[in-house]
């Protein structure tokens, strides 16, 4: 989950100065906690919050720089003939994001997308060198140049064996050097090299072989069958409703270590300010060829396609600078772009469909903006202070709003708010309720190399906002690992999960890592809730204090009811124990010991094995057998238990290394 203290901080930072001359009699804070709608709020302090009172917003429409990408692209050529293709790159990139965008006049840009393709290429990156060609192709590149990025795409294609479409390639640049301007012997002389060139690949049996394509196959995790009614989620995850805990995820089957339960998109994401040049604005993937906003030089696109697809960009572009500066937290750029991914049509549509429900039918839907809306807020538990502060807040983001014409008025008066502006406001002050208990951190995992996982950690690169995970409940000894691909979040079971069982995700606060009391008051603080999960009714103690002196058994005998069921009575064994077989207090049965050390025997080797994979970047093989090393586990110990902890967290890095990974700079 994402930290509200972010968010709660940032609000005050926001408005440490303005908020301090904010003057509100005793009387004015009565009346507003007497308000009963968010709309109500929204009106009532904007009668007494002038918009002077609220930070100052500077529209900013464009900030290209024509010249210092031209100064850009000739440090990329200078670096580019000292055979300095990084450098080259780098400059290249810079100036791309730099260049002044013309509608009708795209000739500096291709050309220095055409040197980028050319660095790219002498990377041996070749599937960037084509992106980059390809887009080339669409803008005015000079007639007499096209031969080249033709041969560039031809041989980028063979290196990648696409051999059927680098002989298509080639054929197009004879047909290009027509218009080139080169003497006619260098002419002449590539003309017959292509000509030969072809001549070899078309009696060539080899076709087109994507082998050396990187598979990604295994990191796209499917879930076996899915849940008919959340269509995230698998088949054996239900939805249960208490009248304490709320609605929260169970098992409907038994759920094995490493099954995938949910993959989700994100209702909305919004990146980090820290990685707006390195990560793409809108899937969150890291990229060596970004491609730019056609109107500003903040933000960066892997793709065409993801340019195309960041809707909410062409009303965040010019006041992203301000909103950065304003020092917004990550939770509020969120409430806001729960807006602006839509236009405001689509929410008068909705308007009607808005009521605060308990229950729903049909199919529960990431996308469904129905379900986002009616996620838990706890407005009954929040105080009249915080409901100010966010009012204000919601009040800031709807000036923004206005600003930038989201409400497509032409008497834009920022004092008065007409009744869908009173409307969105309402919508954005709810938002940032949801948020402040919904909200997750996206991750990536970043890494010494490909082969090492010892040293790796996570980075925060974003939030988003996913509809069907908010739904599950915390536990300080969480059953699952949720990781990310781009945006989308995969959660996997981490331990065995009987029917019946809660399906528990991790908040922030783990028993391993935190002592009881500590985990409680941040829950408490943040969330709102006393949590009653096993570690803390039963005073688990952190991995430092674990007792190492001791075996904690799962008895193997049975009860003697007629369903007779496993008991679970736990024998605490010492280490050094000659004892093999144990009498069971509950249940009066034997244990045999001896069977069950001889299998922790057994996942000594293991371990070795799974570690050896883990170390040569095989990182799927070594989650395979940790899941079957924590299988005996289960079975034979019961947490906390020291081998079995550590079983977990190996588990969990594996997982992690599936997902978003990036190699630290040295």
């Amino acid at each position: 989950m994402l930290d509200e203290q972010i968010a709660t901080k940032e609000v005050k930072y926001l408005f440490k100065e303005y908020y301090k001359k904010l003057q509100i009699s005793e009387c004015e804070f009565e009346n507003f906690n007497k308000l009963k709608t968010d709309n109500e709020r929204i009106c009532f302090v904007n009668k007494i919050v002038t918009w002077n009172d609220l930070p100052p917003i500077e529209i900013i429409k464009n900030n290209k720089d024509e010249d210092l990408a031209l100064k850009l692209k000739e440090l990329g050529n200078k670096a580019f003939v000292k055979g300095d293709f990084e450098k080259a790159l780098k400059n290249y990139s810079e100036s791309i994001l730099k260049m002044t965008q013309y509608k009708n006049d795209t000739k500096n840009l291709s050309l220095a997308l055409a040197n980028r393709s050319a660095a790219f290429y002498n990377l041996q990156l070749y599937n960037l060198a084509i992106d980059d060609i390809d887009l080339v192709l669409k803008l005015n590149y000079p007639k007499e140049l096209k031969y080249k990025i033709y041969e560039r795409k031809a041989k980028s294609l063979l290196a990648l064996k696409k051999h059927e479409e680098g002989i298509e390639e080639f054929k197009k640049t004879l047909q290009a050097l027509d218009d080139c301007k080169l003497p006619m012997e260098k002419k002449l002389k590539m003309e017959k090299d292509i000509q030969i060139m072809l001549q070899i690949m078309n009696k060539s049996n080899d076709k087109n072989d994507n082998s050396n394509v990187e598979n990604e196959n295994y990191k796209l995790h499917i879930i076996s069958e899915k849940n008919k009614i959340y269509e995230s989620a698998s088949v054996k995850i239900f939805m249960k409703n208490d009248s304490t805990v709320g609605r929260f995820a169970s098992a409907s089957e038994n759920i094995f270590p490493g099954e995938t339960i949910l993959v989700e998109k994100p209702y909305c994401s919004v990146l980090l300010e820290d990685y707006h040049l390195i990560n793409c604005q809108h899937c969150f993937k890291r990229t060596q060829g970004p491609y730019p906003c056609e109107n500003c030089s903040q933000v960066i696109f892997c793709s065409l396609n993801c340019r195309e697809s960041a809707n909410y960009h062409k009303y965040e572009c010019s006041i992203l600078q301000t909103l950065h500066k304003s020092g917004v937290s990550i939770t509020v750029l969120m409430a806001l772009r729960m807006i602006t991914q839509n236009n405001l049509k689509y929410f008068l549509n909705l308007k009607s469909k808005l009521v605060d429900e308990k229950n729903f039918d049909g199919v529960y839907k990431s996308s469904d903006y129905l379900r986002v809306y009616n996620l838990v807020r706890h407005e009954d538990l929040r105080e009249t202070k915080d409901f100010f502060e966010r009012t204000v807040m919601a009040l800031f983001l709807l000036k923004c709003l206005k600003l930038v014409n989201y409400f497509n008025k032409t008497d834009n008066l920022l004092e008065t708010l007409t009744e869908d502006e009173i409307f969105i406001g309402g919508l954005i002050l709810r938002h940032l309720q949801i948020l402040q208990f919904n909200a997750h951190e996206i991750s990536e995992l970043e890494m010494e190399n490909k082969n090492i996982l010892d040293d790796s950690k996570s980075l925060f690169v974003g939030g988003g906002l996913y509809p069907t995970l908010a739904l599950f409940n915390h536990s300080c000894d969480p059953g699952i690992v949720r990781y990310f691909i781009g945006t989308q979040v995969i959660v996997r079971a981490a331990k065995p999960i009987k029917k019946g069982e809660i399906v528990a995700e991790n908040y922030g606060p783990i028993y391993s890592q935190m002592k009881k009391l500590e985990r409680q008051e941040k829950l408490k603080s943040q969330y709102w809730f006393t949590c009653t999960c096993t570690p803390c009714l039963e005073l688990w103690p952190t991995f430092d204090e674990l007792d190492t002196k001791t075996i904690r058994f799962r008895c193997s005998g049975y009860g003697t009811d007629e369903k007779r069921e496993n008991c679970k009575n736990i024998l605490i064994v010492p280490v050094n124990t000659d004892d093999f077989m144990i009498k069971c207090s509950q249940c009066n049965q034997h244990t045999n010991l001896f069977k069950g050390l001889k299998a922790l025997q057994d996942t000594d080797i293991l371990y070795k094995q799974a570690i050896k994979y883990a170390q040569t970047g095989n990182f799927q093989n070594a989650l395979d057998i940790y899941l079957e090393i924590l299988k005996t586990l289960h079975g034979i110990l019961a947490p906390p238990f020291r081998d079995y902890l550590l079983c977990q967290q190996s588990i969990r890095k594996c997982m992690l290394a599936l997902g978003n990974t990036v190699f630290k700079k040295k």
